[in-house]
């Protein structure tokens, strides 16, 4: 998956590449090392989304932005999301973005 995901930066047409990884995965430090500067090269971003705990080790050195999602349930279709920076390279880890968001039709 993590091939393919470099296949796509490396083409240039996709400004976003997002990889779901699985619980167990770890990227090779060389292959994010290229992805970064793939995506540099071409104005990209790249979202690795895993499942860690906040104390577990990132995937490599070359990570940006670190970041710990929250979602919980206020009321009846409606639920507060949260991001929290773990760490962040372009400013000061730590900082929060908070908002509510109405979930859709039916969802329980």
């Amino acid at each position: 998956m993590t091939r393919a995901a470099e296949r796509l930066v490396r083409s240039g047409a996709f400004d976003l590449v997002v990889v779901d990884l699985d619980r167990h995965v770890d990227v090779p430090l060389p292959l994010l090392t290229r992805m970064l500067g793939l995506a540099e090269k071409h104005d990209a971003a790249v979202v690795f989304v895993t499942e860690k705990t906040a104390a577990a080790p990132s995937l490599g050195s070359v990570v940006s932005l670190r970041a710990e999602s929250r979602r919980e349930r206020t009321r009846d279709g409606e639920f507060a999301c949260a991001l929290t920076a773990l760490r962040d390279k372009r400013r000061p880890a730590g900082w929060t973005h908070d908002v509510t968001r109405r979930g859709p039709d039916g969802l329980r």
